[in-house]
């Protein structure tokens, strides 16, 4: 069974490598003031996650940034999520193909979308999460050192594995960024 979980990953692999040669995607360094509209990916398996999420968007609407969230929630369902996640988009197990691609409306909605900036605040890589971060538009990716397939800037969290740590960093390092005009 796990070989062909392997197996099944793997071709899923090769399909997303496939499809992002194809893509062309426009890239540029942003930080705080450079940036208009935002997207986070998160594991919204541990409520814990959603509430830093929550916070991290207030922190970027605060300075006048749009931001659209999308959770994965593995196989829990929507419902059982509290009504301050109604504003994520959320992502099932239950919602996800045979090769691992999300499989619904608004997912669709985020993945075609061309933000500024892509937020991956998942510590642990999977394929749905790579999936959607690969095939992104988003002209500036940045994700854990974990998740270095498709990201632009990564960061080292080895030492604090933790999404609180992470967007520490983020707005440590996003702080520090000062983009060339163009």
């Amino acid at each position: 069974m796990k070989l062909f979980l392997k197996l099944r990953e793997k071709i899923g692999y090769k399909m997303l490598k496939r499809k992002i040669s194809h893509q062309k995607r426009y890239f540029r360094y942003h930080n705080f003031t450079t940036a208009k509209n935002v997207h986070i990916l998160f594991d919204a398996q541990n409520p814990n996650n959603a509430e830093l999420v929550k916070k991290f968007s207030d922190f970027i609407q605060q300075k006048k940034i749009n931001v659209s969230s999308l959770g994965f929630i593995g196989d829990i369902s929507e419902e059982e999520h509290d009504s301050y996640m109604k504003s994520i988009v959320l992502v099932s197990t239950k919602k996800i193909n045979f090769f691992g691609k999300p499989d619904n409306i608004e997912y669709d909605e985020f993945a075609q979308a061309k933000p500024d900036i892509l937020f991956n605040l998942c510590v642990e890589s999977s394929f749905a999460i790579d999936y959607l971060f690969g095939l992104s538009h988003a002209e500036f990716k940045i994700s854990t050192s974990k998740n270095i397939k498709f990201a632009d800037f990564t960061i080292d969290v080895s030492k604090n594995q933790t999404v609180e740590f992470l967007i520490e960093q983020i707005i440590k390092y996003l702080e520090m960024i000062e983009p060339k005009n163009n």
